[in-house]
Order: C-alpha cells, then sequence, then structure tokens
C-alpha cells in the first residue's frame, strides 16, 4: 500500500518524540463487546471503546481512506494476553478487558527493515483501568519512522562515478545498525525507525564508508540532505523548517569543506587531530585497537589497556591515533572489558592534544556509536 510522503498528522515536537502516548478517557460509548471465554462474569472487567471517528479524521488528512485504516493491523494485549489481534475494520467497537494496565496498538505495516517511500503510520498507548469502569481510547494516525532523502549535484556525481551513499541508522537502545544502500538515481525519502542516522559516502565499493553528515532522528522527521563538492574554505549550510505536521531538516553538505569539530555530526577526521592543539573538539574513526607503550596495538589479547583506545580514519587504516579514556564515560569504551567495541565507528568528543609522543585526544568527554 502507498502512503502519501509529504503530510502528516499535526503533533507537537515533545508528542513526536514519545512512542507510548496517553491514552485519552471520554464519555460512554456503544454496547457491542467482544468477550473471551469465561470472563462474562469476572468483577475485575473493563469495558474499553475506540473514538474511531477522530482516528478516521486524521486519516483524511493525511491522505488515507477509510479502507486503508481498516487494513491497519490492530492488536489489543491485557495482563491475560491477547484479547484482539486482527484488522482494524474488524475489530468491535468496543472488547472487554481485565482490569490493570493494556496495550493498544495500530500499525499500517510492521516494520522488517529500511524501504524506499514506505513510512508506517499508527499509535501505541498504554492505560491502566479499574474494574467497572468504561474507557474510551482515542488512537493517533501518525508516522511512526523516520525518513532520509539524499539529492546529488551534477559536479558530485562526476567526481564520484562509481560512488553511492550508504545510510545507517543506530537504535540509541539496543545498538542495533541498520543500512540501506541509496544510488544517485534515487530520490524518495528511505524510511528508518528512529534513532542515529548517518549519511556515508561509498567510494568505488571501498569497504569503509567515508561519514558525511548526519542528525538523531525522532518519529515522523523527515531528514534531506543535498551534496555537493565544496569550493575552496566553503562551509555547508543546515536548514530546519517547522510545518504544522512535522519537523523536516534540510541540510546541504558540502563535500571536501572544512570541518570545525563543533558537534557530533561536525565532527572532525581522526588524522586532523594535530590541527586542533588545546582545543575542545568532536573527532570521528574507527576503534582499531588501543596502545600498549606507546605503540599501537592493532589486536583484542592480554595486553589490550583500558586507559586508551586506538582510533583509525578507516577498517582497513594503516595508522591510527591515540584517545585517552582514563576517566569518566568513556572508560566504557575500554577494550579490556568491552571488547565488542572494536571496528566500532564512533564520535568523541575530548580535548586534542598530545599522548604517547604524537597527535591525540589527552582527555576524552564523551562518546557517541554511529
Amino acid at each position: 500500500m502507498a502512503f502519501p510522503e509529504d503530510i502528516f498528522v499535526s503533533k507537537t515536537r515533545d508528542a513526536m518524540k514519545c512512542f507510548i502516548l496517553p491514552a485519552v478517557i471520554l464519555a460512554p460509548f456503544l454496547n457491542v463487546c467482544c468477550e473471551r471465554e469465561g470472563a462474562e462474569n469476572d468483577m475485575d472487567e473493563v469495558k474499553v471503546s475506540f473514538d474511531t471517528k477522530s482516528l478516521r479524521a486524521e486519516a483524511v488528512e493525511i491522505g488515507l481512506t477509510d479502507a486503508d485504516i481498516d487494513s491497519f493491523n490492530f492488536s489489543v494485549t491485557d495482563s491475560d494476553g491477547v484479547v484482539y489481534d486482527g484488522t482494524f475494520g474488524e475489530c468491535p467497537e468496543t472488547v472487554t478487558v481485565k482490569a490493570g494496565q493494556c496495550f493498544f496498538s495500530l500499525r499500517s505495516r510492521f516494520y522488517s527493515g529500511p524501504e524506499i517511500n514506505s513510512p508506517i503510520y499508527g499509535d501505541d498507548e498504554v492505560i491502566m483501568v479499574e474494574a467497572g469502569e468504561e474507557f474510551e481510547v482515542r488512537l493517533s494516525c501518525r508516522q511512526l519512522t523516520v525518513g532520509v532523502q539524499v539529492l546529488f549535484s551534477d559536479d558530485f556525481e562526476e567526481n564520484f562515478p562509481e560512488g553511492f551513499i550508504r545510510l545507517s541508522c543506530r537504535d540509541t537502545l539496543s545498538g542495533k545498525v541498520e543500512y540501506a544502500d541509496y544510488p544517485y538515481s534515487e530520490d524518495g525519502f528511505c524510511h528508518f525507525m528512529p534513532g542515529i542516522i548517518t549519511v556515508n559516502l561509498m567510494k568505488d565499493g571501498d569497504s569503509s564508508p567515508e561519514f558525511l553528515t548526519g542528525r538523531y532522528c525522532s518519529a515522523s522527521d523527515m531528514f534531506s540532505v543535498s551534496v555537493k563538492i565544496a569550493p575552496m574554505e566553503a562551509y555547508g549550510t543546515v536548514k530546519v523548517s517547522a510545518d504544522t505536521v512535522r519537523l523536516r531538516y534540510k541540510e546541504t553538505y558540502l563535500y571536501g569543506r572544512k570541518r570545525c569539530g563543533l558537534t557530533m555530526f561536525d565532527a572532525v577526521q581522526v588524522t586532523d587531530l594535530g590541527k586542533f592543539d588545546g582545543d575542545t573538539v568532536w573527532v570521528i574513526g574507527y576503534i582499531s585497537g588501543c596502545f600498549v607503550n606507546k605503540k599501537w596495538h592493532p589486536e583484542i589479547d592480554s595486553m589490550v589497556v583500558t586507559a586508551n583506545i586506538a582510533l583509525s580514519p578507516s577498517l582497513n587504516s594503516l595508522s591510527a591515533w591515540p584517545i585517552s579514556i582514563a576517566s569518566g564515560k568513556c572508560k566504557e569504551m575500554n577494550l579490556k572489558e568491552y571488547p565488542q567495541f572494536f571496528g566500532e565507528r564512533v564520535a568523541v568528543r575530548g580535548i586534542a592534544g598530545t599522548l604517547y609522543d604524537m597527535d591525540g585526544m589527552k582527555k576524552s568527554l564523551e562518546y557517541v556509536l554511529l
């Protein structure tokens, strides 16, 4: 089923950051009831109905029909298990649930991975109900995914004729990373679940993607990046515009521009750390081991230390720069206790300076896996 890309449900910014919204408790409702076997005389029962008028009105605003809404998957779960699981159109107007916590989930489709021009609409609600009460739950029809679009200039394609863009999204809770390749011929929005989005250049099928830009995106956010070749001394521009239904991020990324390292998504390459001696900057690279006796040790074995990590510009690089992680939150990256960090791409904020007689980061303050 195809859904429109450019109209979405009106929500505040805070509401868009939440996957579970508070239920709306309204007036008495219709009497049609769906009961499980043996529940007829249960004093712990609660009758719940659904405000379908407001849901369908919201759907019309984003270009969906009643038939679209009726085809959405809908499930109701209480403390005893699943009460209903089927299409929204076939669900009774009122269901009977056990008193306590109840979950309601509405989906236009189930997420199986990033897809072009395939947003997911729906809602998740959780309510606490008491025996003998009657509730009406107001469901919304909002975009649950993040849309990412990349537009290319002719000069960029000419400079990298065999290249393409690789999008990635890291779930900030589970740490899971998903990827989607985005060719020059594409111009649609690729939809991920919310997380840290990065836009990376793959040159001639190089196995190590070059980080271009990125952003943390919440549900309903639409992130559009225009990629161009930068003139001398140029800096990229970021434009953020908000309409009544979602946040749209529009960014122009100038390939070859100078980075200042003030933000995570403007992090300097690890090879440039020497240019920022004494400054607090963000740096980006791949964890490629650590430094032992002032020498790069690109392996995970008994010699690994906890005081530093080595950052390299790519996975197959022959060089690395030392990053001190002796204190603070960044100690979590030490490979002795957490060898799974080896090979991860990371952005680190800290104070650039000499470490082990070479350019590096003498004090790290925070990090984000990308």
